[in-house]
């Protein structure tokens, strides 16, 4: 009996009914070869600093991978695409403390040196079929789990059009992300001390407490739509992110801070390319994970004091002192797209519609005297909500 479940993967959000896919085995991509001398040869010419950096076999991988992403798009495309794959890797292995100074990047150093894996396809379900039911805590789902509609990435301007989403390891990886975020804001230090801003009444002098009552409310603890519309807007906008929401994480978790930079990081770079990043990402977080642990607490990012200038500006840019509670936008820029907006405006679709949590929002108790301002979350009980799909 035991061979029966060797090829059954559960996602994090999914976990009372088991989708059953291929073996991993079975999964393994056969990347097809790249004529590369013609092209190695332009890329040293028209990126000569780059290739400095790099070996051709990370060229070569990095050719393969787009060729297999979109087969048909022509040479000089797909080579232009496999130069921001480059630059977004590199970056990424800067930011996360694997840089090797005056040294070359392998495919070893870039953990390209690992199976690529074909997407899930869940065999065991009929997609005619009625959907079987969901379970999981909605606040903290990945965005794509949460939404109908494709959740894009495009910070480094490839326009590569999204996989079609089956939970995999990546989406548990956004989730925790999401876990992490939430009581870096909501929590003030140990034994589950809940942040003064968060309780009682809302002081109307105190903007900073209003902007973080709305990031939770439009973030974790609004309407199930307009908790997914924000979370893809949030990659979409990706540069908004820290300035508007990370930026709330409370001073007593601030140690943290870069962790959920890099961590922001790596969910982009593997939304965007769906490389190697995006099958083996849980190897990557680990890492990220350690590095945390092992970093003194006072110590931040050489770059730090810059990077919390641009983000004030940007953050400035957005809020305009007060945000309108509904809609989330500050009202001097209520023509502008935002990471904060209406879920009515934008008709959005969630893969939890229908649910007992769609049809009643409010996962939290009203909080007195707050009509003009939005809610005060409390904790999530620590259970499972079963999500009934009516699609």
């Amino acid at each position: 009996m035991v061979h029966q479940f060797l090829d059954v993967r559960r996602g994090l959000f999914n976990s009372k009914h088991a989708k059953k896919t291929q073996p991993v085995a079975q999964r393994k991509v056969e990347l097809e070869p790249v004529e590369v001398f013609g092209l190695y040869a332009d890329f040293c010419t028209w990126n000569p600093e780059l290739a400095e950096r790099v070996t051709e076999e990370v060229l070569k991988r990095a050719l393969k991978l787009i060729k297999f992403r979109i087969p048909h798009r022509n040479l000089i495309l797909l080579l232009a695409t496999a130069t921001e794959y480059i630059e977004a890797a590199l970056h990424y292995c800067e930011i996360s403390g694997r840089t090797i100074p005056n040294g070359v990047y392998t495919p070893e150093i870039l953990g390209w040196n690992v199976d690529l894996l074909q997407p899930l396809v869940d065999i065991g379900h009929d997609p005619n079929g009625p959907r079987h039911p969901s379970f999981g805590t909605p606040p903290y789902a990945s965005a794509k789990i949460l939404n109908v509609e494709p959740v894009r990435v495009d910070r480094w301007q490839t326009n590569l059009p999204p996989s079609e989403v089956i939970p995999d390891a990546i989406h548990d990886m956004e989730s925790f992300y999401w876990v992490l975020l939430y009581l870096s804001m909501t929590h003030s230090g140990p034994g589950g001390v809940r942040r003064e801003e968060l309780v009682g009444e809302l002081d109307a002098d105190s903007s900073e407490a209003f902007e973080l009552r709305t990031i939770c409310h439009c973030f974790f603890d609004g309407p199930l739509e307009k908790i997914a519309w924000n979370k893809r807007e949030a990659f979409r906008d990706y540069k908004s992110f820290e300035p508007l929401v990370l930026r709330h994480a409370h001073p007593y978790f601030e140690p943290l801070r870069p962790l959920l930079r890099r961590w922001w990081e790596l969910l982009l770079l593997a939304y965007e390319f769906e490389g190697w990043e995006y099958h083996h990402n849980y190897g990557l977080v680990i890492k990220l994970l350690e590095r945390a642990l092992e970093e003194p607490e006072n110590v931040e990012s050489s770059d730090d004091e810059q990077h919390q200038q641009d983000a004030q500006q940007k953050r400035d840019d957005f809020f305009d002192k007060r945000i309108d509670s509904d809609t989330g936008i500050a009202p001097s820029q209520a023509q502008q797209v935002s990471a904060l907006s209406s879920h009515d405006e934008h008709q959005v679709k969630t893969a939890f519609l229908g649910t007992p949590e769609a049809e009643n929002p409010k996962l939290v108790s009203h909080v007195r005297d707050m009509a003009s301002s939005p809610l005060s979350p409390t904790p999530i009980p620590n259970k499972s909500r079963r999500i009934d799909d009516s699609e």
